[in-house]
């Protein structure tokens, strides 16, 4: 007879670009203050590409615009050019620039230019897994990924994802001993992938805090034949990922108190009898 700490337990997460934490940041900023305002204007910031809802207000400092803030970073800005109309104010000659910050673009290992081509993305995961400690035997095994295009033409070109944070003792060639697996190379864009092979091909092992750290982290980036010219921007909203989080074996244990007897039957199978409806083919 044996005992196991607890049963097996499964995750299933799925992430969406438009909610990256490292999405862009749209900044201010006075190009001129104007003069004559006598009351505080309302200011309108629209895009010519995707993205509502971002709000600016400002203040006034003898008849000028001496500050402008963002009151609200909106939802689904990508890229694109940004217009702020100030309405309003009594006033003429104020002039507000909007830019866009693209946060956590960086150069890859082997990109030896200025221009930028890779994107960190980061998903909270709202304190959901806050207790979920995870067995010394979980692993996470990629289910699909939507990769999203990218502003550079010239082909060809490969976008590769990694998975950070893993646990298994990775080596690859570009960062040699590494916790951040590739688990996607393609050679096009916008092509929705599906692991076809068996889970254990697509699978990696994960430490028993992986959830508990409250977000999931990937690196996507583009490779090239060709120098870059200009930074590579990806539309973010389009990168989509499934995955399983899993528990891949019971953990054996000697604690009578946490850990229910488990009385091995037949061959290869273990029944659980404090669960007695719950039944592990191993």
């Amino acid at each position: 007879m044996k005992q196991y700490s607890k049963v097996k337990s499964q995750y299933n997460l799925t992430f969406r670009g438009v909610d990256d934490e490292y999405k862009p940041e749209i900044v201010l900023s006075i190009a001129s203050g104007g003069t004559g305002y006598t009351y505080q204007p309302t200011l309108t910031i629209t895009c010519n590409k995707t993205g509502i809802g971002a709000t600016a207000e400002c203040t006034l400092t003898g008849g000028y615009i001496s500050s402008v803030r963002l009151t609200n970073k909106g939802y689904g800005y990508i890229s694109g050019t940004l217009t702020v109309t100030i309405n309003n104010g009594g006033g003429t000659g104020g002039s507000i620039l909007a830019v866009f910050n693209y946060n956590k673009y960086s150069n890859s290992f082997k990109n030896t230019t200025l221009y930028k081509n890779s994107k960190r993305f980061k998903f909270n995961l709202n304190g959901v897994f806050n207790n979920k400690q995870l067995g010394n035997n979980a692993k996470v095994s990629i289910e699909s990924i939507f990769v999203p295009s990218n502003n550079i033409t010239a082909t060809p070109t490969a976008t590769f994802i990694r998975l950070i944070g893993t646990c298994d003792d990775i080596y690859d060639t570009e960062l040699g001993n590494n916790n951040n697996p590739i688990i996607l190379c393609t050679m096009e864009t916008n092509k929705l992938y599906e692991n076809n092979m068996s889970k254990n091909s697509k699978s990696y092992r994960v430490a028993p805090d992986f959830l508990r750290k409250g977000y999931i982290e990937f690196d996507l980036y583009l490779e090239s034949l060709y120098d870059f010219t200009k930074d590579v921007i990806f539309d973010e909203n389009n990168f989509m990922v499934s995955m399983l989080v899993y528990e891949d074996d019971f953990e054996e244990s000697t604690d009578l108190i946490t850990a229910p007897q488990v009385v091995e039957g037949q061959q290869y199978k273990l029944h659980n009898n404090f669960y007695p409806n719950y039944n592990n083919n191993k």
